[in-house]
Protein backbone atom coordinates (compact mmCIF):
# COMPACT_ATOMS: atom_id res chain seq x y z
CA UNK A 1 0.00 0.00 0.00
CA UNK A 2 1.43 3.92 -0.81
CA UNK A 3 1.51 5.18 2.10
CA UNK A 4 2.10 9.14 3.62
CA UNK A 5 4.33 10.13 6.86
CA UNK A 6 3.35 13.03 8.44
CA UNK A 7 5.81 14.54 11.01
CA UNK A 8 4.64 17.10 13.17
CA UNK A 9 5.94 19.70 15.67
CA UNK A 10 4.56 20.19 19.39
CA UNK A 11 5.82 22.89 21.96
CA UNK A 12 8.38 23.94 19.24
CA UNK A 13 10.01 20.31 19.79
CA UNK A 14 9.86 18.47 16.71
CA UNK A 15 8.37 14.72 16.83
CA UNK A 16 10.79 12.23 14.74
CA UNK A 17 8.07 9.25 15.09
CA UNK A 18 5.49 9.82 11.78
CA UNK A 19 1.85 9.32 11.49
CA UNK A 20 1.30 6.80 8.67
CA UNK A 21 -1.17 7.55 6.08
CA UNK A 22 -1.98 5.15 4.17
CA UNK A 23 -3.75 6.20 0.56
CA UNK A 24 -7.13 4.70 0.08
CA UNK A 25 -6.72 3.97 -3.40
CA UNK A 26 -3.00 2.78 -3.67
CA UNK A 27 -1.56 5.27 -6.22
CA UNK A 28 2.13 4.38 -6.73
CA UNK A 29 3.83 6.55 -8.76
CA UNK A 30 7.25 7.25 -9.23
CA UNK A 31 9.07 10.46 -7.69
CA UNK A 32 6.09 11.38 -5.42
CA UNK A 33 5.36 14.94 -3.12
CA UNK A 34 2.86 16.09 -1.34
CA UNK A 35 1.60 19.08 -0.46
CA UNK A 36 -0.50 19.72 2.49
CA UNK A 37 -3.24 21.90 3.16
CA UNK A 38 -4.15 23.89 6.62
CA UNK A 39 -7.26 21.46 7.87
CA UNK A 40 -4.51 18.67 7.38
CA UNK A 41 -6.12 17.57 3.91
CA UNK A 42 -3.27 17.14 0.88
CA UNK A 43 -2.30 16.85 -2.52
CA UNK A 44 -0.20 14.10 -3.83
CA UNK A 45 1.69 14.56 -7.45
CA UNK A 46 3.61 11.51 -8.82
CA UNK A 47 5.20 11.19 -11.95
CA UNK A 48 2.50 9.07 -14.01
CA UNK A 49 -0.31 9.74 -12.47
CA UNK A 50 -2.66 12.71 -12.49
CA UNK A 51 -2.24 15.05 -9.00
CA UNK A 52 -5.14 13.88 -6.27
CA UNK A 53 -6.56 15.46 -3.34
CA UNK A 54 -6.77 13.34 -0.02
CA UNK A 55 -8.59 13.79 3.16
CA UNK A 56 -5.98 14.06 6.27
CA UNK A 57 -7.02 10.69 7.11
CA UNK A 58 -5.74 8.85 3.54
CA UNK A 59 -9.24 8.78 1.58
CA UNK A 60 -9.46 10.30 -1.79
CA UNK A 61 -11.53 13.52 -2.70
CA UNK A 62 -10.48 13.14 -6.49
CA UNK A 63 -8.54 13.80 -9.17
CA UNK A 64 -7.47 16.79 -10.96
CA UNK A 65 -7.98 15.96 -14.91
CA UNK A 66 -4.87 15.55 -16.73
CA UNK A 67 -5.84 18.22 -19.36
CA UNK A 68 -5.26 20.78 -16.81
CA UNK A 69 -2.06 19.27 -14.81
CA UNK A 70 -0.24 16.95 -17.10
CA UNK A 71 0.91 13.14 -15.52
CA UNK A 72 4.50 14.09 -16.41
CA UNK A 73 4.22 16.19 -13.64
CA UNK A 74 6.12 15.15 -9.63
CA UNK A 75 6.62 18.46 -7.56
CA UNK A 76 3.50 19.84 -6.18
CA UNK A 77 3.13 23.04 -3.84
CA UNK A 78 0.03 24.52 -2.61
CA UNK A 79 -0.05 27.92 -2.89
CA UNK A 80 -3.15 29.39 -0.64
CA UNK A 81 -6.79 29.93 -0.53
CA UNK A 82 -8.94 33.10 -1.46
CA UNK A 83 -12.15 33.77 -0.19
CA UNK A 84 -11.63 30.96 2.80
CA UNK A 85 -12.21 28.02 0.90
CA UNK A 86 -13.50 28.84 -2.31
CA UNK A 87 -10.84 28.70 -4.30
CA UNK A 88 -7.46 27.05 -3.84
CA UNK A 89 -4.42 27.04 -5.80
CA UNK A 90 -1.53 24.89 -6.81
CA UNK A 91 1.85 24.98 -8.38
CA UNK A 92 3.71 22.04 -9.95
CA UNK A 93 6.27 21.46 -12.40
CA UNK A 94 5.65 19.88 -15.62
CA UNK A 95 8.42 17.89 -17.42
CA UNK A 96 8.99 16.53 -20.96
CA UNK A 97 8.58 16.83 -24.16
CA UNK A 98 7.39 20.70 -24.86
CA UNK A 99 7.00 21.49 -20.86
CA UNK A 100 10.10 22.25 -18.71
CA UNK A 101 8.09 24.50 -16.80
CA UNK A 102 5.80 25.73 -13.70
CA UNK A 103 2.20 24.99 -13.92
CA UNK A 104 -0.26 26.76 -11.85
CA UNK A 105 -4.12 25.66 -11.51
CA UNK A 106 -6.79 26.83 -9.86
CA UNK A 107 -9.38 24.31 -7.55
CA UNK A 108 -13.28 25.77 -7.32
CA UNK A 109 -14.32 25.09 -3.76
CA UNK A 110 -11.14 22.71 -3.38
CA UNK A 111 -13.10 19.92 -5.74
CA UNK A 112 -10.14 18.97 -8.09
CA UNK A 113 -12.58 17.68 -10.42
CA UNK A 114 -13.49 20.99 -11.68
CA UNK A 115 -9.72 22.72 -11.61
CA UNK A 116 -9.00 24.90 -14.40
CA UNK A 117 -5.51 25.99 -15.72
CA UNK A 118 -4.30 29.61 -14.13
CA UNK A 119 -1.27 30.03 -15.61
CA UNK A 120 2.38 28.93 -16.48
CA UNK A 121 5.78 29.86 -16.50
CA UNK A 122 7.83 29.72 -19.29
CA UNK A 123 9.93 26.82 -20.78
CA UNK A 124 13.39 26.09 -19.28
CA UNK A 125 14.40 24.30 -22.48
CA UNK A 126 14.14 21.73 -25.05
CA UNK A 127 16.72 19.08 -23.58
CA UNK A 128 15.94 15.41 -23.02
CA UNK A 129 15.00 14.39 -19.49
CA UNK A 130 15.43 11.09 -19.74
CA UNK A 131 16.53 10.19 -16.42
CA UNK A 132 16.16 13.19 -15.10
CA UNK A 133 13.50 15.31 -12.45
CA UNK A 134 12.31 18.56 -11.71
CA UNK A 135 10.95 20.76 -9.00
CA UNK A 136 9.25 23.97 -8.34
CA UNK A 137 8.74 26.19 -5.33
CA UNK A 138 7.46 29.86 -4.56
CA UNK A 139 8.08 32.80 -2.48
CA UNK A 140 5.23 35.99 -1.37
CA UNK A 141 7.00 39.29 -2.55
CA UNK A 142 7.06 42.69 -0.07
CA UNK A 143 5.11 44.15 -3.07
CA UNK A 144 2.71 41.33 -3.02
CA UNK A 145 3.85 39.47 -6.14
CA UNK A 146 4.68 35.98 -6.15
CA UNK A 147 8.03 34.58 -7.76
CA UNK A 148 7.97 30.88 -8.59
CA UNK A 149 11.48 28.94 -9.13
CA UNK A 150 11.45 25.69 -11.46
CA UNK A 151 14.43 23.23 -12.02
CA UNK A 152 14.97 20.83 -14.30
CA UNK A 153 17.79 17.95 -14.39
CA UNK A 154 18.96 18.36 -17.66
CA UNK A 155 17.53 22.20 -18.63
CA UNK A 156 18.69 24.51 -15.90
CA UNK A 157 17.09 26.76 -13.09
CA UNK A 158 14.47 29.32 -13.62
CA UNK A 159 12.95 32.10 -11.46
CA UNK A 160 9.79 33.88 -12.75
CA UNK A 161 7.84 37.18 -10.96
CA UNK A 162 4.15 37.20 -11.31
CA UNK A 163 3.38 40.71 -11.96
CA UNK A 164 -0.83 40.60 -10.71
CA UNK A 165 0.05 41.23 -6.85
CA UNK A 166 -1.40 38.39 -4.35
CA UNK A 167 -4.79 39.50 -3.25
CA UNK A 168 -5.94 39.12 0.90
CA UNK A 169 -5.75 35.24 1.63
CA UNK A 170 -7.87 34.35 4.35
CA UNK A 171 -6.30 31.58 6.86
CA UNK A 172 -9.22 31.11 9.35
CA UNK A 173 -12.33 33.48 10.33
CA UNK A 174 -14.29 32.47 13.64
CA UNK A 175 -16.94 33.71 15.67
CA UNK A 176 -18.15 32.50 18.87
CA UNK A 177 -20.73 33.86 21.52
CA UNK A 178 -19.62 34.86 24.87
CA UNK A 179 -22.84 35.68 26.85
CA UNK A 180 -24.60 38.15 24.99
CA UNK A 181 -21.02 39.20 22.89
CA UNK A 182 -19.87 37.85 20.19
CA UNK A 183 -15.85 37.44 20.00
CA UNK A 184 -14.73 37.37 15.93
CA UNK A 185 -11.31 37.01 14.88
CA UNK A 186 -9.78 36.24 11.78
CA UNK A 187 -5.98 35.44 10.36
CA UNK A 188 -4.38 36.48 7.17
CA UNK A 189 -1.81 34.65 5.21
CA UNK A 190 -1.38 37.76 2.96
CA UNK A 191 -2.91 41.31 2.21
CA UNK A 192 -1.81 43.55 -0.72
CA UNK A 193 -3.44 47.54 0.09
CA UNK A 194 -5.74 45.83 2.39
CA UNK A 195 -7.20 49.63 4.10
CA UNK A 196 -9.97 48.21 6.44
CA UNK A 197 -12.06 44.90 7.07
CA UNK A 198 -15.80 45.81 7.73
CA UNK A 199 -17.49 43.08 10.03
CA UNK A 200 -20.66 42.25 8.98
CA UNK A 201 -23.61 40.81 10.76
CA UNK A 202 -27.24 39.37 10.07
CA UNK A 203 -29.92 37.71 11.54
CA UNK A 204 -31.96 35.14 10.66
CA UNK A 205 -34.81 37.19 9.19
CA UNK A 206 -32.53 40.80 8.85
CA UNK A 207 -30.29 42.07 6.13
CA UNK A 208 -26.63 42.76 6.30
CA UNK A 209 -25.31 45.68 8.55
CA UNK A 210 -21.57 47.23 9.67
CA UNK A 211 -21.23 46.13 13.04
CA UNK A 212 -17.78 47.28 13.03
CA UNK A 213 -14.74 47.63 11.30
CA UNK A 214 -10.74 47.15 12.19
CA UNK A 215 -7.63 48.68 10.31
CA UNK A 216 -5.81 46.52 7.71
CA UNK A 217 -2.51 45.85 7.64
CA UNK A 218 -2.07 46.99 4.05
CA UNK A 219 0.39 45.47 1.99
CA UNK A 220 2.07 42.36 4.06
CA UNK A 221 3.44 38.60 3.54
CA UNK A 222 3.33 37.37 6.56
CA UNK A 223 0.68 35.90 8.56
CA UNK A 224 -1.78 38.58 10.63
CA UNK A 225 -4.24 38.26 13.33
CA UNK A 226 -7.46 40.71 13.98
CA UNK A 227 -10.45 40.23 16.50
CA UNK A 228 -13.28 42.21 17.43
CA UNK A 229 -16.17 42.20 19.90
CA UNK A 230 -19.51 42.74 19.02
CA UNK A 231 -20.92 43.95 22.18
CA UNK A 232 -24.87 43.69 23.98
CA UNK A 233 -26.32 40.97 20.88
CA UNK A 234 -29.64 40.40 21.29
CA UNK A 235 -30.78 36.49 22.13
CA UNK A 236 -30.71 35.15 18.39
CA UNK A 237 -29.39 33.37 15.68
CA UNK A 238 -26.93 35.36 13.45
CA UNK A 239 -24.87 35.30 10.42
CA UNK A 240 -21.08 37.34 10.00
CA UNK A 241 -19.00 37.48 7.31
CA UNK A 242 -15.63 40.26 6.98
CA UNK A 243 -15.75 42.63 3.97
CA UNK A 244 -12.35 43.49 3.10
CA UNK A 245 -11.96 47.10 1.15
CA UNK A 246 -8.46 48.28 -0.81
CA UNK A 247 -7.37 51.56 -0.79
CA UNK A 248 -8.53 52.42 -4.02
CA UNK A 249 -12.30 51.58 -3.19
CA UNK A 250 -12.65 48.03 -4.51
CA UNK A 251 -14.04 45.16 -1.74
CA UNK A 252 -13.84 41.79 -1.23
CA UNK A 253 -16.37 40.02 0.70
CA UNK A 254 -15.39 36.80 2.64
CA UNK A 255 -17.83 33.65 3.22
CA UNK A 256 -20.20 33.68 6.27
CA UNK A 257 -20.23 31.90 9.33
CA UNK A 258 -23.13 31.29 11.73
CA UNK A 259 -23.31 31.58 15.60
CA UNK A 260 -25.87 32.10 18.06
CA UNK A 261 -26.54 33.61 21.47
CA UNK A 262 -28.31 32.10 23.70
CA UNK A 263 -30.89 32.75 26.36
CA UNK A 264 -29.46 33.83 29.73
CA UNK A 265 -29.26 31.78 32.95
CA UNK A 266 -30.82 34.29 34.80
CA UNK A 267 -32.01 37.41 35.61
CA UNK A 268 -30.05 40.81 35.91
CA UNK A 269 -29.75 44.58 35.91
CA UNK A 270 -26.53 46.02 34.54
CA UNK A 271 -24.62 48.92 35.88
CA UNK A 272 -25.85 51.53 33.05
CA UNK A 273 -22.74 53.09 30.69
CA UNK A 274 -21.47 55.44 30.88
CA UNK A 275 -21.77 56.61 34.02
CA UNK A 276 -21.62 59.69 35.48
CA UNK A 277 -23.44 60.88 31.94
CA UNK A 278 -24.86 63.82 30.00
CA UNK A 279 -27.15 63.28 28.43
CA UNK A 280 -27.93 59.98 27.51
CA UNK A 281 -26.65 56.36 29.16
CA UNK A 282 -27.55 52.58 28.40
CA UNK A 283 -29.30 49.83 30.42
CA UNK A 284 -28.62 46.30 29.84
CA UNK A 285 -30.69 43.87 31.31
CA UNK A 286 -31.36 39.68 31.03
CA UNK A 287 -34.09 37.84 31.27
CA UNK A 288 -34.09 33.95 31.35
CA UNK A 289 -38.04 33.94 30.81
CA UNK A 290 -40.63 35.93 29.07
CA UNK A 291 -41.53 38.45 31.34
CA UNK A 292 -43.68 41.47 31.71
CA UNK A 293 -40.82 44.24 32.67
CA UNK A 294 -41.21 47.52 33.66
CA UNK A 295 -38.11 49.95 33.80
CA UNK A 296 -38.50 53.18 36.15
CA UNK A 297 -36.18 55.96 37.09
CA UNK A 298 -36.53 57.67 40.88
CA UNK A 299 -34.93 60.68 42.02
CA UNK A 300 -33.20 60.75 45.35
CA UNK A 301 -36.17 61.50 47.52
CA UNK A 302 -38.53 58.14 45.89
CA UNK A 303 -40.31 59.59 43.40
CA UNK A 304 -40.68 58.61 40.68
CA UNK A 305 -39.85 60.76 37.94
CA UNK A 306 -40.38 59.05 34.55
CA UNK A 307 -40.96 54.99 33.09
CA UNK A 308 -38.55 53.84 30.50
CA UNK A 309 -39.86 50.42 29.74
CA UNK A 310 -43.48 48.97 30.16
CA UNK A 311 -44.75 45.84 28.44
CA UNK A 312 -43.92 41.95 28.17
CA UNK A 313 -40.20 41.09 26.74
CA UNK A 314 -38.92 37.72 25.67
CA UNK A 315 -36.54 36.25 27.07
CA UNK A 316 -32.90 37.25 26.17
CA UNK A 317 -30.57 39.81 26.75
CA UNK A 318 -32.01 43.56 25.96
CA UNK A 319 -31.06 47.43 26.51
CA UNK A 320 -33.03 50.79 27.02
CA UNK A 321 -31.13 54.32 26.53
CA UNK A 322 -32.22 56.70 29.16
CA UNK A 323 -32.10 60.06 27.58
CA UNK A 324 -31.82 63.04 30.45
CA UNK A 325 -32.78 65.67 28.00
CA UNK A 326 -35.77 64.51 26.42
CA UNK A 327 -37.28 63.84 30.29
CA UNK A 328 -36.07 66.97 31.53
CA UNK A 329 -33.70 65.29 34.43
CA UNK A 330 -31.66 68.42 35.86
CA UNK A 331 -28.16 67.19 37.22
CA UNK A 332 -27.93 64.72 40.53
CA UNK A 333 -28.20 61.23 41.53
CA UNK A 334 -31.31 58.87 39.83
CA UNK A 335 -32.49 55.36 41.08
CA UNK A 336 -33.74 52.82 38.38
CA UNK A 337 -35.36 49.77 39.19
CA UNK A 338 -36.14 46.95 37.53
CA UNK A 339 -39.31 44.77 37.82
CA UNK A 340 -39.45 41.38 35.73
CA UNK A 341 -42.18 39.27 37.22
CA UNK A 342 -40.99 38.49 40.68
CA UNK A 343 -37.76 39.75 40.13
CA UNK A 344 -36.44 43.64 41.18
CA UNK A 345 -33.58 45.53 41.46
CA UNK A 346 -32.21 48.54 41.51
CA UNK A 347 -29.04 50.58 41.07
CA UNK A 348 -27.55 54.20 40.90
CA UNK A 349 -26.54 56.55 38.29
CA UNK A 350 -25.35 60.03 38.19
CA UNK A 351 -26.26 62.89 35.71
CA UNK A 352 -24.18 65.69 35.60
CA UNK A 353 -24.15 68.53 33.34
Amino acid sequence: MQKVYKFSMSGGAFNPVPEVITLSNNAFGGSASVAPLPDGSFYYNAAGKNVMKYSATGTIIDTIPGTVVATGTNSIQYLGSINRTVNEYILTFAYGAGNENGFMATIPDGDPNFATFYGKTPTLGTNSNANGTGDVAYMFNNDGTLTVFTLSSNNGFGAYKLLNAVPVELASFNATANVNNVNVDWVTSTETNSADFIIERKSSNGNWQSAGSVKAAGTSTSSRAYSFIDKNVATGKYSYRLKQIDFDGSTTTFNAIEVEVGVPAVFDLSQNYPNPFNPSTRVNFSLPTPSNVTLDVFDISGQKVATILSGYMTAGYHTADIDAQKLKLSSGIYIYKLSAGKFTSTKKMILMK
